[in-house]
C-alpha cells in the first residue's frame, strides 16, 4: 500500500508521557514529523494540562509533505487521493475537528506553514458555557493580534479561520474534553498554493466568506502580507506570539 492511501489515526485516547514543563509551558518542538507532533500535543492535552492546570503553547512544522484531515473528514471528498498516492503523500487524521490542510515539508521549497497550538485548562461544567466559536477566540487571540501587530488586518471568519481583508490565513482546529481544550492552527507564512491545488478538492461546506473562490483566490500568507523573507516572517511571528502569551501569563 502506497502512503499516499494510508489514513492514519492519531487517537490519543492512549497516550502517556511526561508532565513536566521545564523553562515553562512553551515549547518550540522544532521540525517532526505529523505523528510525533500530534502525540506531543495529546500528552499536553490529556496529561501536563489538566495536571499543571497551566495554559501551554506549541510550535511546530512538518518534516514532510502530508495532508492533515480533520476528525469525521472523508478522504475521498476533501483529497484527490489518487495525486497524493501517486506522489507519496500520507494522509493523517487529527483528533481534534476542522477541515483538511496540506503541510509542506520544512526543508522543500514548496512554502511554509507553521503550526500553533494552545492547550487551555477549563472545568468540565465551563465547556457547557463556552460555545465553539468563543473557544478558538479565546485560545488563538494571540495569533490573530501577532498577525495584527505586524500590520495585517487579521480578524477570525467564518467557525474556525483566521482571514486578512476575506483571505484566509491559517485554518484552525479544536478538540475539548472534560478538564481541557486544544485549539490549533496552521499558519500560512508562504502559502504552498500549487500543492494544495494539486492535493485538495474543493471544500463542499466551505465558508460564506469564502464566495466559491477557488484555492489561490481565497488564501494568503504572512509573507505576501509583510514583505519579509520565509525565515524572518516565521521568526517575527512566533517572537510576537510568545511575547503576547507571556503578556496574557506573566505567572509564567
Amino acid at each position: 500500500m502506497k502512503p499516499g492511501r494510508r489514513v492514519t489515526s492519531t487517537s490519543p485516547s492512549a497516550v502517556r508521557g511526561d508532565t513536566s514543563v521545564a523553562g515553562g509551558n512553551v515549547f518550540d518542538w522544532g521540525v517532526v514529523p505529523p505523528e510525533e507532533a500530534f502525540f506531543k500535543e495529546a500528552n499536553l492535552y490529556l496529561n501536563v494540562v489538566p495536571q499543571t492546570g497551566k495554559e501551554a503553547l506549541a510550535f511546530w512544522k512538518s518534516s514532510r509533505a502530508a495532508i492533515v484531515m480533520g476528525k469525521g473528514r472523508k478522504a475521498e471528498e476533501d483529497v484527490n487521493t489518487g495525486l497524493a498516492e501517486a506522489d507519496g503523500v500520507p494522509i493523517y487524521v487529527r483528533p481534534s475537528g476542522g477541515g483538511t490542510v496540506f503541510l509542506p515539508g520544512a526543508r522543500d521549497e514548496t512554502g511554509r506553514v507553521l503550526c500553533v497550538t494552545k492547550v487551555l485548562p477549563v472545568k468540565g461544567s465551563d465547556l457547557k458555557s463556552h460555545p465553539i466559536r468563543q473557544l478558538f477566540r479565546t485560545g488563538l487571540k494571540i495569533v490573530v493580534d501577532a498577525l495584527k501587530s505586524m500590520g495585517m488586518a487579521a480578524d477570525f471568519m467564518g467557525i474556525s479561520d483566521i482571514a486578512v481583508e476575506g483571505k484566509k490565513i491559517a485554518g484552525c482546529a479544536q478538540a475539548r474534553k472534560r478538564n481541557a481544550v486544544l485549539v490549533h492552527a496552521s499558519v500560512l507564512v508562504s502559502a504552498p498554493v500549487d500543492e494544495i491545488e494539486r492535493y485538495l478538492r474543493h471544500p463542499k461546506d466551505e465558508p460564506d466568506y469564502r464566495g466559491g473562490r477557488n484555492h489561490a483566490e481565497f488564501l494568503t500568507d504572512v509573507v505576501s502580507e509583510t514583505g519579509l523573507s520565509e525565515e524572518k516572517a516565521e521568526a517575527e511571528l512566533v517572537e510576537r506570539i510568545k511575547m503576547l502569551s507571556l503578556a496574557d501569563n506573566p505567572e509564567r
